[in-house]
């Protein structure tokens, strides 16, 4: 019901608000940037472009072919974007009328009252292809795969299998098993797709937290051992040889991941409670042209590496642990790692010459991902949609 308030069909801001403004009524804190951010940012000013009525947006997506942005709502299970009009009407099964904004239902490829104990039925990671940019893949969180499609050229408020060009990607790991609930996805200029493969999927509405016990740990890790994959890992699909190799399992609570502008290396985003960091691996293309990540690590970025307690400023209080992770993140041409972080976002230099934390950006709020558009805009998802100006 949020969207009957806004005009979805524009890309104008409910509202635009400066530091010590709240992002929301519902924020903990005002709003505050920490640090040096007019080296990365144009102004302060924040456009709020859908508030916190969204509950929880994640794989943002620019599509600069058709000016429009995307992003999902794993909770409701849904596909919506802001932009400009598709000029198409959709009818949805009962044959009501749509809203066209309301681009996808079924998004995570199941329906979501046969599986009411989910607490995130929907999709989560998208990404569009550099050399097909209509081509947007898919984390379909829930059915526990990834699909690509045309976005662009679906009829709004259709269950995503309907979309055109639909077609899955990938639906197992190597050894038959299915993957635990992959969350987000990149694509390689050469077509080849990396993705993650957590465990926040499986994620129980009367359990809704990455919580332990003393004898079995968390639900979710033993999930991941019963009926999932087995383990935690970073995938890479070849579009060549159509096939996934499981390029890493060394990260605990694997999430976001981003290439480097030329590709040479990937990162890696790990949300595990309490202990976030960025890791960067080598990309290793084969002789055959499949592509993997080396064995190990080649940089680590961690709060101690950084030394900041990511999320609150020097005089804030101690997080409680419930303000947001280490989750999507986006690597701008200059190297720059902007990431969601607990309460905000962040803008991190690896290439500092000791990496530098550049700014936070606290909006006292759980944040989820980014995503760069055109003209120097860049996008946040979490508890409601942002834009702000890039320098």
């Amino acid at each position: 019901r949020w969207a009957e308030h806004y005009d979805l069909r524009s890309m104008e801001p409910i509202s635009s608000i400066h530091q010590g403004d709240s992002a929301s009524e519902n924020a903990r804190t005002k709003y505050e940037i920490v640090g040096d951010w007019k080296d990365v940012l144009s102004s302060d000013e924040l456009d709020v472009l859908v508030d916190d009525g969204v509950k929880w947006g994640e794989g943002p997506l620019w599509l600069p072919h058709e000016g429009a942005f995307y992003f999902g709502v794993p909770v409701s299970d849904k596909i919506w974007k802001l932009g400009p009009n598709s000029g198409a009407e959709a009818t949805d099964r009962a044959g009501n009328e749509v809203s066209p904004q309301l681009w996808a239902t079924e998004a995570g490829g199941i329906d979501p009252k046969d599986h009411p104990y989910l607490a995130e039925p929907g999709s989560n990671g998208m990404a569009a292809d550099p050399s097909d940019p209509s081509l947007v893949y898919v984390c379909q969180q829930a059915k526990r795969r990834i699909v690509r499609c045309r976005l662009s050229d679906h009829a709004p408020g259709a269950p995503l299998e309907l979309c055109p060009g639909f077609e899955v990607v990938a639906d197992a790991t190597p050894n038959g098993r299915p993957f635990n609930s992959p969350n987000d996805v990149i694509v390689m200029k050469n077509g080849n797709v990396w993705f993650t493969d957590p465990i926040y999927g499986l994620l129980e509405k009367s359990r809704f937290a990455d919580c332990f016990d003393a004898e079995e740990g968390s639900y979710l890790d033993k999930k991941c051992r019963d009926e999932g994959a087995g383990v935690k890992g970073v995938y890479c699909w070849d579009k060549n040889a159509k096939k996934v190799e499981l390029a890493t399992a060394l990260h605990r609570r694997p999430n976001g991941l981003a290439l480097t502008p030329d590709e040479s290396s990937l990162w890696v985003a790990d949300s595990t409670v309490g202990c976030p960091s960025w890791t960067k691996y080598d990309v290793i293309t084969r002789a055959d042209g499949t592509t993997t990540l080396g064995r190990c690590a080649t940089q680590v970025i961690t709060p101690a590496i950084l030394g900041a307690t990511l999320g609150t400023t020097e005089r804030g209080t101690a997080l409680l642990g419930t303000e947001g992770l280490s989750d999507g993140f986006k690597i701008d041409e200059g190297g720059r790692i902007w990431t969601s972080i607990p309460n905000g976002f962040a803008v991190i230099d690896p290439d500092a010459p000791e990496e530098k934390l550049i700014c936070q950006i606290l909006l006292g709020m759980n944040t989820s991902n980014v995503a760069f558009g055109s003209g120097g805009d860049v996008f946040f998802t979490g508890q409601a949609v942002w834009r702000m100006k890039r320098k």
